[in-house]
Formats: C-alpha cells, sequence, structure tokens
C-alpha cells in the first residue's frame, strides 16, 4: 500500500520489545520504507470530454546514464510480459505497436528517447478531447523499460494506469 501518499509502493517494518522494566507496558518500533518508483505521472486520470497531457517523469538509477528508454503500454493489463525481465504489462497489440515506436499520432512525445547522464528523462502521451463515449472507463497501462547498450533490456518500471473519466 502507498502508507505516505506519495504514489510509490510501501512496507511496513515493526519489532516489539521487551515489557518497559517498572511501567508494565510493552515498547516496540516501525519502520515504513518506501519503493524507488522509477516512473511517475502527475494524474491518474483523463476526461474523455476534455482531453489532456499526461506527462511521464523516468527516474532511473545513476548506472542507466545515457542508456535508451521505451515506453510501453497496454490496454489489456499488468501482465506479466517477459523481454528478459518482467515488464508488468500484458503483451497486446498496443503493447506491441508500442515497443516498435507505433502510436497514434500526434499524441506523443520523447516515448523512445535516452535516459540524461543522471538516469534522467521525461514524455508525454496526448489524449486528445471529445474521445468516443465507448472509451469512458478505459483504463491505460503504461511502464517504462532502459536497455543496455547491446540492446537487452536492463530494467523496468512498475505499470502506471490512466483511466479515461466523463
Amino acid at each position: 500500500n502507498d502508507v505516505n501518499g506519495d504514489g510509490d509502493l510501501d512496507f511496513i517494518v515493526g519489532l516489539q520489545t521487551k515489557e518497559d522494566v517498572g511501567t508494565g507496558e510493552e515498547t516496540g518500533c516501525i519502520e515504513i520504507h518506501s519503493l524507488r518508483s522509477l516512473l511517475k505521472t502527475g494524474v491518474h486520470t483523463v476526461s474523455a470530454a476534455d482531453g489532456g497531457n499526461v506527462i511521464f517523469l523516468l527516474d532511473f538509477p545513476a548506472d542507466s546514464a545515457n542508456l535508451d528508454f521505451k515506453i510501453l503500454a497496454s490496454q489489456s493489463g499488468r501482465g506479466p510480459s517477459d523481454l528478459g525481465i518482467y515488464v508488468p504489462l500484458t503483451r497486446d497489440r498496443m503493447a506491441v505497436d508500442s515497443y516498435y515506436g507505433r502510436y497514434p499520432n500526434n499524441t506523443h512525445f520523447n516515448l523512445h528517447g535516452e535516459l540524461d547522464a543522471t538516469g534522467k528523462s521525461f514524455s508525454s502521451f496526448y489524449f486528445p478531447r471529445k474521445m468516443p463515449s465507448f472509451m469512458i472507463g478505459s483504463i491505460y497501462y503504461f511502464a517504462a523499460v532502459v536497455f543496455n547498450n547491446n540492446g537487452t533490456p536492463k530494467y523496468s518500471s512498475i505499470a502506471r494506469t490512466i483511466e479515461i473519466l466523463p
């Protein structure tokens, strides 16, 4: 669960210690650990009526500096798919098309690119205004994959979802 509201998964570790001498009360401690998010979005919903631009922020470890990445998409869910590493997307037509850089015209910026010297980048995907009503309730899944210089996958992010609302 996301305990601290930052959009990343967290886990809690607790330790119960012995009874405090003389008080009769038990003591202990808990710690909250957060898993690093490699792909973030500023929004999780888009209006079918108004459309919107979804910005993806990529933040991979420093050893990913200057490596190529792809933002992959799926309409079918969180998978998994195996590209030599676990990618949390269902392999459907959209996932295959996005792997090969085929996205709807005029809907994207930098979905295939190169990370900067610190392992970071940004991309965007534009959902148009006045989407057909059958798209309301649709959920799109996006994940970023970073590739070694030899073309093999190095890292995959978790899947981020964008839901189409009225």
